[in-house]
């Protein structure tokens, strides 16, 4: 998805890649694929090459998150489908991590 700082001087989103999502029904659309699936992917949208998804991290809360991760991959190594299929693996090694630093 286009960025806040990609906002021109006419109010415009700019496409930092070919496949940037810019326009608001697009963007609308795609907000509303990351609620029913509880992530969000980027396919090269902000840079060539690299594959990327983020997910909330629940902590006090099991309905308002109170934060996120983001992973990154080389697309050529990593295809965003398998960083994807391993979501519940990598989302459950995250948080189990995160809540044993706090103790």
């Amino acid at each position: 998805m286009a960025h806040s700082s990609s906002v021109g001087t006419g109010g415009e989103l700019e496409h930092w890649t070919d496949a940037t999502k810019i326009g608001v029904a697009n963007l609308c659309a795609e907000l509303t694929l990351i609620r029913q699936c509880g992530h969000g992917t980027g396919e090269a949208e902000n840079e060539l090459g690299i594959g990327c998804f983020g997910l909330p991290v629940f902590f006090a809360s099991s309905v308002v998150p109170g934060g996120a991760i983001s992973i990154s991959a080389l697309i050529d190594r990593t295809a965003l489908a398998r960083l994807v299929d391993e979501l519940p693996a990598i989302g459950a090694t995250v948080i189990r991590d995160i809540q044993e630093a706090a103790g």
